[in-house]
């Protein structure tokens, strides 16, 4: 949670997200979903269809370093240490001759099999009942 908060805070900082602070308290109970607000006048409906068609065409497009910067868990060491210890892996069965592709898919899978069977079991896990 303390990292999360931490994420939040920063991309506050570098401006990638802005708070919307502009109503007071009674404009937020008094019109919660900003219906009448004034802040943009009424377009027709060619108008607003025709916008929301060009803002559809537009490819949204990012620098590399605001792209770096928004995805610092896809760079985390421990997630490419272990993409390429299983690269390597791959590569060693495969050099060697010894490469089963069944085995090899299950025995990948079974660590996120045995979470699961931890996490839905009734005595370690998430339905465990508080008396």
């Amino acid at each position: 949670m303390l990292s999360y908060q931490r994420v939040v805070f920063r991309s506050l900082e570098d401006g990638a997200a802005v708070p919307d602070d502009d109503r007071d308290m009674l404009d937020k109970m008094e019109d919660p979903y900003n219906l009448y607000g004034e802040d943009e006048p009424m377009q027709s409906t060619e108008s607003s269809e025709s916008t929301k068609l060009q803002e559809k065409t537009k490819p949204a497009r990012r620098s590399t370093l605001e792209a770096l910067k928004n995805s610092k868990g896809t760079l985390s060491f421990y997630r490419l240490g272990s993409y390429l210890l299983l690269f390597i892996g791959f590569f060693y069965l495969s050099s060697n001759e010894i490469l089963h592709i069944p085995s090899y898919l299950i025995s990948l899978a079974l660590p996120i099999i045995i979470i699961v069977t931890l996490l839905m079991t009734k005595d370690g896990g998430i339905y465990e009942e508080s008396s």
